[in-house]
Formats: C-alpha cells, structure tokens, sequence
C-alpha cells in the first residue's frame, strides 16, 4: 500500500526518462532524454504561457495552456497546501507543489490516516498525474469506416448535423496502445476495448457473408 501511494508521489515529483527519435547526419537514432517531474513541466508551461521567465519551457508547451488548464494547476496546488496544513506544515505563496507534496508524505505516512485515508490520495494523485499527461501527450484519435457492432449504425448526430463514421479510436501510440486504447460509437455510446472492438467487427462481418 505504501508503494502505491509513493509511486503516484514519485509520478508527479520526480523527473523522468523517455526516448525520443533523433536525426543527425543522416543516421537516425533513439537517445534517453530526461523530462522534468509532471509539476515542475506544468509549472515552467504556466510561466511560458504568461511570459515569465518562459524560456525554460519545452517548445511544444509553450502557449499551450487555456484558462482550464491554469485551473487545473492552481487546484493542484490549493490542495496539496490544504494537505500540508492538515500535516502541520506553515505554507507560503512561493511553495512549489512538488516539494511540498514530498513533505507532507514524510509526515501523514506516518500517521494513523494513513491507512484509512489512503485510497483517497492516490486516487487524486493519479488522477493529476492523468491529468498532466494528457496536456503534454494528448491522445490520437482516428475514425472507422465500419458501422457500431452493437447498435449497427453508420452515421451519428451532434448538434442537429448528421455525420459519417460514427466508430471513434483514442489511443497513444506506444506498446500499451492496443491494451490502454479505447473505442466508442458516437451514435449509442457504446465503449470498447481496442482488442474487444476489432473481434466484435470482425464477427459482424462474418455473419454478414
């Protein structure tokens, strides 16, 4: 229970790797580059997006950020301070989220809460974290010619406009693609796994021939 807990703290405070494509000389390689922690990005896009000391910011986030986005991140860091005045900690308006999350885990870990209340926070540190990812990695999406399996519909209706193609893929490219994708029929809002949808194509296919 512990782990789960630190984990979703690690996943929002810590830097992290990843791998990125690189072509130098005509030889295309993958190199390892280390990404600040989720925080410390959505913090340096925030200050890139209002002109305050921006340069720091990767350039794909820079002036990403609409007014929800703010919002997001001043909710975050409204509640880890409620957080870490509920631990015992004097708070500042200079304190950065990520430090003051570390903190205040040093100090409820150890409380009798812990164990209680502890679905609740890692609840809404992965869900943060969901939230971060999906503003600098948003999902790709990708219609399908096919009708819905389940409602057998070809067309869908959103604001009194019909529409071709009602089948809808979300997904990240990468290897959880097909396990962590998701497909939905715009015309009865079905929801599919990835995997779930393909067999479930197939299958009225072939009742078809």
């Amino acid at each position: 229970m512990a782990t789960d807990l630190l984990d979703a703290l690690d996943a929002l405070t810590k830097p992290r790797t990843t791998k990125t494509v690189q072509e130098k000389n005509g030889i295309t390689c993958v190199s390892p580059v280390e990404l600040p922690s989720l925080l410390d990005r959505l913090e340096d896009a925030i200050r890139g997006t209002v002109g305050i000391g921006g340069g720091g910011a990767l350039a794909n986030e820079r002036n990403m950020l609409n007014a929800g986005n703010l919002y997001t991140a001043v909710m975050i860091t409204t509640m880890v301070k409620e957080w870490a005045r509920g631990a015992g900690i004097v708070t500042h308006p200079t304190d950065k989220p990520g430090p003051l999350l570390r903190s205040w885990y040093v100090l409820f870990s150890q409380t009798e809460r812990y164990r209680e209340d502890h679905s609740f926070y890692l609840r809404k540190m992965q869900g943060w974290a969901k939230q971060i990812e999906g503003l600098f990695d948003p999902p790709r999406t990708r219609d399908l010619p096919n009708e819905c399996p389940l409602c057998g519909a070809g067309t869908w209706w959103k604001d009194g406009n019909e529409y071709q193609r009602p089948l809808l893929l979300t997904f990240h490219d990468g290897p959880e693609m097909i396990e962590a994708g998701k497909g939905e029929c715009r015309a009865c809002e079905a929801v599919f796994g990835l995997r779930e949808l393909s067999y479930a194509i197939d299958a009225k296919e072939q009742s078809a021939r």
